[in-house]
């Protein structure tokens, strides 16, 4: 797996990646409206989040296969993100989407050890953040694996197909990757 910079030159490769696994993220996640899926919906998109990045207020990534891996060379197979970047508080949150035929695959690991090294790395931030709903134990798995610990319960965090969802916080700070306490 290859995480690069979003980039406008991926426009065509993020719009086939998105509409292709629709279902699957709607199926778990909240829905984007439906203009989105559009390329000029991408396209707004990608500028949105080009934007940010210039700004500092995110750290867009997408996840590009590779041969070793079984992969094509130039297809996306998800999104990893760092949204909410706060360099006053030292702190951001964390997102990814794998598409369906790449799941259990290790992707979503990861790019969660990547977002990692890149928002205590290169950023300097010292918390990272994610939100979980509790009826996604996959996601929770890998947040866990890469030393995240549930902080809490979100209440009706989320919308899914006219009903709320709980969610689970997830919360990891910088200095736990060198500490010599365990991360259960």
């Amino acid at each position: 797996m290859d995480c690069r910079l979003l980039t406008r030159d991926d426009l065509d490769a993020l719009f086939e990646f998105e509409l292709t696994n629709r279902a699957w993220f709607e199926a778990h996640i909240e829905p984007r409206p439906d203009d989105f899926y559009t390329r000029k919906g991408v396209a707004g998109h990608i500028e949105d989040y080009l934007q940010a990045w210039e700004q500092g207020r995110q750290l867009p990534l997408l996840l590009w296969g590779d041969e070793a891996s079984g992969f094509a060379n130039q297809i996306v197979v998800g999104r990893a993100n760092l949204r909410g970047i706060c360099h006053e508080s030292g702190e951001a949150w964390i997102g990814y989407r794998v598409a369906q035929d790449y799941c259990g695959r290790g992707l979503a690991t990861g790019a969660v050890k990547h977002l990692m090294d890149e928002a205590y790395g290169r950023l300097g931030l010292r918390r990272l953040l994610a939100a979980v709903s509790v009826a996604n134990p996959s996601s929770s798995r890998v947040l866990e694996k890469c030393g995240f610990r549930q902080a809490g319960l979100i209440p009706e965090a989320a919308t899914l197909k006219n009903r709320t969802l709980d969610c689970f916080e997830y919360q990891h700070y910088r200095d736990w990757r060198t500490s010599q306490r365990p991360l259960a």
